[in-house]
């Protein structure tokens, strides 16, 4: 006989919820910060690398979300967003500019 399942939240596990790893529990939204800025559109693709790779090894190592808007500025820039700890944004920040300087 199988435990019933615990709800989820709306963002996945809540930080409350002793079963679910550390690596998987939220942070409260007190804790969760935002950062957006601007990147040249022409190396989004190359930033991302095959299929978002590289986008996504940033979120995994720094433990940070990251979003790159589609839309295309005046300037041909497009939003990147960050959002964790002060941190996890200092760190994905870093790592994708060091990434933009390799291109």
């Amino acid at each position: 006989i199988q435990a019933p399942k615990r709800p989820r939240g709306l963002l996945g596990d809540s930080p409350e919820s002793y079963d679910a790893p550390e690596s998987k529990r939220r942070r409260s939204f007190s804790e969760e910060k935002w950062e957006t800025f601007l990147i040249p559109h022409g190396i989004v693709n190359k930033l991302g690398g095959s299929n978002g790779d590289r986008i996504k090894k940033i979120q995994e190592t720094c433990r940070a979300f990251i979003h790159i808007s589609g839309d295309v500025d005046s300037n041909c820039r497009r939003k990147v967003q960050l959002s964790g700890s002060k941190s996890e944004i200092e760190e994905a920040k870093l790592r994708i500019y060091q990434y933009m300087q390799e291109l």
